[in-house]
């Protein structure tokens, strides 16, 4: 299908329609997010001075780590558990991923759904969802040891080659995330609706992603805008919730002194969360079944 005829308006509304009829699947949304990960490959030179002094000061950061070692068990727990946390919260919000793309089926058939059935069908499609993450994880990993080793050379031994390393691994890393983030959530389709295993699933949303780039590129571009437009709206929205809460707050320090503010402080953050809370399920929603269409209409 050609780009100018593209119906993104279409799909856009269909998505939208499809939000505001499905409020229960927000929650399953909620958790599913985008599923992905994001690398921060940049280093300004103020950075790399703060690495030289690391280096320079080694003598201090030994005895620093001599320091925590008598307390190395607690540390390590709690590095552990945060570790474990935020494995398992992305092992989530893949299955949930999966069951938001499987909930798109089911509407899209007219079918009927049930709330755990969805979470317990995204839990079933978790390994290759997984799997997945890790085949496109691999050479995140090894362009990150290529952008230490040439940073580590750099600042022990300077010389173009480890300068030239570490920029090459640099603008790889930019354009392959680039590159992942468009065809990510095609693979998910494959993977969901197709039944396709994980390699599969990767080869079927690249060739899909080169036969249309253009309209795969100019959804995504279209995701980002809306969210963009939808983070200000929140922004203005917990403006005007701030208001009363501040003037509320005010009145009762004025009256019972500096405890009255805790009051209006603990009811705004509640408010606020359950905002962010409903607009984070609705949108991620809205996005899912949006580039979802896409795919379908792509893939005919």
């Amino acid at each position: 299908m050609k780009l100018n005829s593209f119906p993104f308006g279409e799909l856009l509304k269909k998505a939208w329609q499809w939000t505001i009829k499905n409020k229960i699947l927000w929650i399953i949304a909620f958790f599913a997010g985008s599923g992905g990960f994001a690398m921060n490959l940049s280093l300004n030179n103020s950075d790399k001075k703060v690495i030289q002094n690391i280096f320079e000061n080694s003598g201090m950061i030994k005895e620093k780590i001599s320091m925590f070692w008598a307390d190395m068990g607690n540390f390590v727990f709690f590095i552990f558990s945060i570790l474990v946390f935020f494995l398992l919260f992305f092992l989530l919000s893949l299955a949930m991923n999966a069951a938001v793309i499987q909930s798109n089926k089911k509407i899209q058939n007219n079918e009927s759904y049930k709330f755990w059935s969805l979470v317990k069908s995204g839990f079933s499609f978790l390994p290759r969802m997984l799997l997945l993450s890790v085949l496109w994880g691999i050479p995140n990993l090894i362009l990150l040891i290529l952008m230490i080793v040439g940073l580590g050379f750099s600042l022990t031994a300077p010389g173009a080659w480890s300068i030239a390393l570490f920029g090459i691994a640099i603008i790889v890393g930019l354009i392959y995330n680039l590159f992942i983030w468009l065809l990510r959530h095609n693979a998910y389709c494959f993977a969901v609706l197709e039944n396709n295993n994980a390699w599969t699933a990767l080869k079927n949303s690249t060739r899909l992603l080169f036969k249309n780039f253009g309209i795969v590129l100019i959804a995504s571009l279209i995701e980002i805008g809306l969210s963009i437009a939808i983070g200000l709206g929140i922004i203005i929205s917990l403006i005007i919730i701030a208001i009363p809460f501040v003037i509320f707050g005010g009145l009762l320090m004025f009256v019972v002194g500096g405890w009255g503010i805790l009051i209006p402080v603990i009811l705004g953050a509640l408010i606020s969360l359950c905002l962010l809370a409903v607009v984070r399920g609705a949108s991620s929603f809205l996005f899912n079944v949006f580039l979802t269409n896409v795919y379908w209409e792509i893939k005919k």
